[in-house]
């Protein structure tokens, strides 16, 4: 009897165990995906602010869509994206660098909150450029 009851406190304390890692999987996937967006947008702040490919009309424009894994640049040649581990974006929208001072035109970009189940992280992008990464769904300053 004293084994069997040992045995059951340590298939829970093992089922808990597993629950917590999964978790913590996952947040770990939407952290590594958050900093994947994250470079890709500071791609193209460099982009524009070296004038990379630049032509007469040409513009930086990072375009996402919401519940999806996909994302890109859109400039004179455009470059495609895909989030893995089934990590999609919360929300959706784009916004655009000025070449060639690498800020966001036409004001503030809202913030991208890219998620996977419950795990969410939010990426900031202010007027400057400047781009910030956030655990959870948080407001951007």
């Amino acid at each position: 009897m004293e084994l069997l009851i040992v045995i059951a406190i340590i298939g829970i304390m093992t089922a808990v165990l597993l629950v917590n890692l999964s978790g913590s999987r996952s947040q770990k996937q939407v952290e590594a995906a958050a900093r994947e967006v994250a470079a890709a947008i500071r791609e193209a702040q460099n982009n524009a602010l070296t004038g990379k490919n630049v032509t007469t009309g040409c513009s930086y424009i990072f375009t996402y869509n919401s519940g999806s894994s996909s994302y890109g640049i859109s400039s004179c040649s455009n470059i495609n994206y895909t989030l893995s581990n089934g990590v999609i974006f919360n929300n959706g929208n784009n916004f655009t660098f000025s070449v060639p001072f690498g800020t966001v035109s036409g004001g503030y970009a809202t913030p991208i909150v890219i998620r996977k189940g419950t795990s969410q992280y939010t990426i900031c992008v202010n007027s400057a450029g400047n781009v910030t990464e956030k655990s959870g769904n948080t407001l951007c300053p």
